[in-house]
């Protein structure tokens, strides 16, 4: 997989940002981004429930987005 700058643009009004996705990635290299970021989030839960706090939730909130964007990316090429 091959790492190059993109551009993360809003997808809302409320800051929610899309992950990237360009003719350039395939259905499995978007499903590998969303379980990446899926378990970062988990990961990110874990640590905010062993250590509760706002900067633990702002990590654990900021992991979560990512893996939604990652999600709508992957659920936008699939569809």
């Amino acid at each position: 997989m091959a790492a190059y700058p993109v551009s993360v643009s809003p997808r809302t009004r409320t800051g929610r940002f899309l992950a990237p996705a360009d003719g350039e990635r395939d259905r499995d290299e978007l499903f590998a981004l969303w379980s990446v970021a899926h378990a970062e989030a988990n990961l990110a839960l874990d640590a905010w429930r062993d250590h509760p706090g706002a900067d633990a939730y702002a990590t654990f909130r900021a992991a979560e987005d990512r893996a939604d964007a990652a999600f709508d990316a992957l659920a936008l090429f699939t569809a």
